[in-house]
């Protein structure tokens, strides 16, 4: 007599494994959010009294009349400086996490500088985390100590002449679509994730120097085009399964308004109609 399967112990089982895969989610889910400050909060809940520029601004169209919560622009002259006491680092480990959407729509004629040079997205000191429309480059700058020097001269110290610094390139970065990017310093060592996957590890010639100044979003007349839907930061390393999770957690929430988009679009016409005008020459 062959035996009936026992269907309940079987749902038993099921249900258990479910439990324990909730159980994990949610442990993985506090781990990432603990130490992890949203740098960007500040600045969203703030930017409805932005403005584009001033000049020309009577023809331009605010970007608060056509802003969302899900996503600020980084276009035209937009400069943010943030200051928090949970931002700060011990000078030698600190992680960087931002979602982020690169727009190509429109090509050249969006930049109000040269379409060849870097872009900044955030700088911190002399780190920097820049973009290349030109190339579809991301460029991360870390500023270290210069090997090889030994100086008891103190102006060299005070002028920071001993030190140089490390640019790190990820080539390709993808197009109209969001992007989760992790940059990971852990002392020489630096890891640059974009959604979950590993695309760059490089270790440093030299220690780091990592600053607590401010950190200044975005680069007056020198923004790459694109929205930021997010920035976290945390003074400890993030952990390949803390990024994994913050991915599922954040990743699905941020969407760009078509009115934001046309918003954009039309000023920096107005912009750039304005800067070539003979009569502004």
């Amino acid at each position: 007599m062959i035996a009936k399967p026992d269907f309940t112990r079987q749902l038993a089982v099921f249900l258990c494994i479910v439990i324990l895969i909730l159980i994990i989610l949610l442990v993985l889910y506090y781990n990432s959010t603990k130490n992890i400050v949203d740098i960007t909060e500040e600045v969203f809940t703030k930017k409805s009294h932005r403005k584009i520029s001033k000049k020309g601004e009577k023809n331009l169209i605010p970007l608060k009349d056509c802003d969302q919560k899900n996503s600020l622009a980084l276009f035209n002259d937009f400069e943010e400086n943030i200051l928090n006491q949970e931002i700060m680092n011990n000078n030698l480990i600190e992680s960087y996490i931002l979602y982020i959407y690169f727009e190509s729509t429109y090509g050249n004629q969006m930049w109000l500088s040269n379409f060849n040079s870097e872009k900044t997205i955030l700088r911190r000191g002399k780190f920097k985390i820049s973009y290349s429309p030109s190339k579809n480059n991301l460029i991360v700058t870390i500023p270290i100590k210069k090997l090889g020097i030994h100086s008891s001269n103190n102006q060299e110290e005070k002028f920071n002449l001993n030190d140089s610094e490390e640019k790190i390139i990820v080539n390709k970065v993808k197009l109209q679509k969001w992007l989760q990017i992790g940059i990971i310093i852990n002392g020489r060592s630096v890891d640059i994730y974009i959604d979950k996957r590993l695309r760059k590890n490089q270790i440093l010639d030299n220690v780091p120097i990592l600053s607590n100044e401010k950190i200044i979003l975005g680069e007056s007349t020198n923004n790459p085009n694109c929205y930021i839907g997010k920035i976290e930061y945390s003074p400890l390393e993030i952990k390949p399964d803390e990024l994994k999770a913050l991915y599922f957690k954040n990743m699905r929430s941020f969407k760009i308004n078509p009115l934001l988009r046309e918003c954009v679009k039309y000023n920096n016409h107005m912009l750039n109609t304005f800067s070539f005008s003979p009569t502004n020459s």
